[in-house]
């Protein structure tokens, strides 16, 4: 697979709630602000700290622990599945 910027994330992400990043990346545990951080961990080929520096996140200990909280949800939640899937299909339109 191809790289993708963490902005084309951030883009595809916000269509899902029809929320901008501004309204929804500071909620501690918002599925959204995880399911960037989880995306970024597989498709940017960036490393914690530079996803964080990239989302206004200043502890890459942070961006670890979400994309840890959405991967081990991820299995036993069927709508989050759905949501990756629909996502990563999206993503697939923009790689760069």
């Amino acid at each position: 697979m191809k790289r993708v910027t963490v902005a084309a994330l951030v883009a595809v992400v916000e269509k899902k709630p029809g929320e901008s990043w501004a309204a929804f990346s500071n909620r501690h545990a918002d599925w959204g602000r995880e399911l960037v951080v989880y995306l970024a961990r597989q498709r940017s080929g960036l490393t914690l700290k530079q996803i964080g520096a990239q989302l206004g996140i200043e502890e890459y200990r942070t961006v670890g622990k979400a994309a840890q909280r959405f991967a081990v949800a991820l299995p036993r939640d069927k709508a989050k599945q759905q949501l990756v899937k629909a996502c990563m299909n999206e993503l697939s339109l923009v790689e760069t």
